[in-house]
């Protein structure tokens, strides 16, 4: 089985859901991840059929990937950032690069 590096900040957080859950947070981390995955991957395989029939660009695995990982950062930082601005300013990156990698975003 191959494993999957996290933060410290990130894996604290794990542990911190685990005791509040009262749930061990290596069983907590993998079902919330294989959510997350789950409803990744129906999202941007959803978002794809939608648009070839809309007739937009298709982006190649490679661009989504890292779209993917820009979106993770982007969510890592409204979670940290100390001020309202720098909420807000990191909430607009998520959404675009949500929209990069083909995920839909809620309109708030």
């Amino acid at each position: 089985m191959k494993h999957i590096a996290i933060s410290d900040a990130t894996y604290a957080r794990v542990v911190r859901a685990g005791e509040v859950t009262q749930q061990d947070p290596e069983a907590w981390a993998e079902a919330i991840l294989l959510r997350m995955a789950s409803e990744t991957v129906r999202l941007v395989e959803k978002q794809d059929s939608a648009g070839r029939r809309r007739g937009l660009k298709k982006r190649t695995p490679e661009q989504k990937t890292y779209a993917l990982r820009r979106l993770s950062a982007a969510v890592d930082r409204s979670m940290c950032a100390t001020t309202p601005d720098g909420k807000l300013q990191a909430v607009r990156w998520a959404k675009l690069w949500a929209r990069l990698a083909g995920v839909s975003v809620a309109p708030w």
